[in-house]
């Protein structure tokens, strides 16, 4: 189980809310999966545990890319970080800085990529020393929480068998040729 840092003094809003990505609560009665009662003064959601709060970050992000092509990382900043509360230019230029990514390039929602982007935005969110405080235990757990369909997103469908589709192909075609191979008529011997 993931670690918790609920209401701990002394450590950044997003930890003590367990919520490293500072997600704002969701419209109308809609939770995330975790979400506790929203920390209403600072109007951002809290969590059980880190676990949780990455999950939603990570859900965040991937639905970002994929259904709001919010595709690069200044396009993923600047909706995410707005000019009008942030230093938009700073923090994508320190994603970018982290996680390698040029700003205009095209982000892939795969495991590695959003893996290294929740990392450049927690160490923005909450400084790097803060940032550092979250295990790659808790990040792998909350990989492992995502819904099947953020899973089939980032590619990892098959993840958890570890079985591709390409390998589950090669079985497939294996079997098939020794079946075909097994009930083939064997020519008679003479005797």
């Amino acid at each position: 189980m993931s670690q918790s840092f609920l209401n701990i003094p002394g450590l950044p809003l997003g930890l003590r809310n367990n919520n490293p990505g500072n997600l704002r609560p969701l419209p109308g009665n809609t939770t995330w999966q975790g979400e506790i009662d929203p920390d209403r003064v600072n109007n951002f959601s809290r969590f059980q545990n880190i676990g949780y709060g990455l999950r939603a970050m990570i859900t965040d992000i991937t639905g970002d890319i994929v259904n709001d092509k919010q595709n690069t990382l200044r396009k993923l900043i600047t909706a995410y970080a707005p000019p009008s509360e942030n230093n938009t230019a700073a923090y994508i230029n320190a994603v970018a800085n982290y996680t390698g990514l040029a700003p205009d390039t095209r982000i892939n929602a795969d495991r590695p990529t959003i893996e290294k982007i929740i990392r450049a935005k927690m160490n923005v969110e909450l400084t790097p020393a803060h940032a550092a405080r979250v295990s790659q235990a808790d990040i792998n757990e909350a990989f492992s929480l995502l819904s099947p369909q953020v899973k089939q997103w980032l590619g990892l469908s098959g993840a958890a068998s570890g079985v591709s589709a390409v390998a589950l192909f090669s079985i497939f075609a294996a079997l098939t040729y020794l079946v075909k191979k097994s009930t083939r008529k064997q020519p008679r011997r003479r005797k």
